[in-house]
């Protein structure tokens, strides 16, 4: 009964958040999934789809008892096998894109708060009906503001953390577990990449669905190298957009080159590269 009890808190506490009174949609059986929420339906898939393993090191070097041989059948000081070991590796490659996506999309939420407050409506443009699939269908809330995609990354955060803390040593002893922690983290990554997306969008006045929206150039060629160019890498436009901002301000917009790597590109910048090509493109030439 006790059990039952907490459980019905612990879905009224979501309900709230999510604002489930709001009748956009029936609520789904589980908002804001946890790990065990989902297993069933992963074992179910991985049982389909069994997963095929070939692994690249024979060798778990992850806590101080190893270096543990895991060939031939061995099993590591902990008690994991090999095949258990290359899960866990794939459930750490997913966490790191996954903490990587909702990291930054936490620092352009934070840095977009502060510019504009959390009641800043989420406007997409006419031609999208539905703005936030990801959001909507794990979370379980449809994000109307950039407080609601706060809610959102909370919820990512803590799973993170708790997906994380099964790779310590001893957590997990079986392969299918750490697969169905894995597809639980790439669900995550989505969630993050989509709040982080719609952020920038609604913050940084990027583009929407309008259909006369600008192209951006493309490639090495697209660069004016006459001009000092200023090269942002990665997908920070939180400082991108500070940069382009100051120049239009003094203008010197005509007068300095900016361009992206990756994703880093905006009106009036040129994406030159993907990140992959950041060696060839960053280069200095000695004195």
């Amino acid at each position: 009964m006790a059990e039952v009890k907490e459980i019905t808190r612990k879905l009224e506490e979501i309900h709230e958040k999510i604002k489930a009174e709001i009748p956009w949609e029936p609520v789904g059986p589980t908002p804001m999934p946890e790990m065990p929420d989902l297993r069933q339906w992963d074992m179910r898939l991985l049982k389909t789809y069994t997963p095929f393993y070939s692994p690249f090191c024979d060798l778990c070097c992850f806590c101080t008892y190893g270096k543990c041989d895991l060939t031939e059948g061995r099993r590591g000081a902990c008690g994991i096998d090999i095949a258990t070991q290359q899960a866990r590796f794939i459930l750490l490659a997913c966490l790191m894109g996954c903490s990587a996506h909702a990291a930054h999309g936490g620092h352009i939420l934070e840095f977009l708060i502060e510019r504009h407050g959390p009641d800043k409506k989420i406007d997409l443009g006419t031609f999208i009906e539905l703005e936030a699939p990801n959001i909507r269908t794990v979370v379980g809330l449809k994000p109307e503001t950039l407080g609601d995609l706060q809610i959102a990354l909370e919820y990512v955060f803590k799973e993170i953390a708790h997906l994380l803390d099964s790779c310590h040593t001893g957590q997990e002893g079986s392969s299918l577990d750490y697969e169905s922690k894995a597809l639980h983290a790439s669900m995550l990554d989505h969630v993050g990449m989509e709040i982080a997306d719609i952020a920038q969008i609604v913050g940084f006045d990027f583009p929407t669905s309008v259909a006369e929206t600008p192209l951006v150039d493309m490639g090495w060629g697209a660069i004016d190298k006459s001009k000092p160019v200023i090269l942002v890498s990665g997908h920070n436009p939180a400082t991108s957009t500070v940069v382009i901002d100051y120049l239009r301000e003094h203008n010197l917009e005509d007068q300095v080159e900016v361009c992206g790597l990756c994703c880093t590109a905006r009106w009036k910048s040129a994406a030159c590269a993907a990140l992959h090509w950041k060696q060839p493109v960053i280069r200095t030439k000695p004195k």
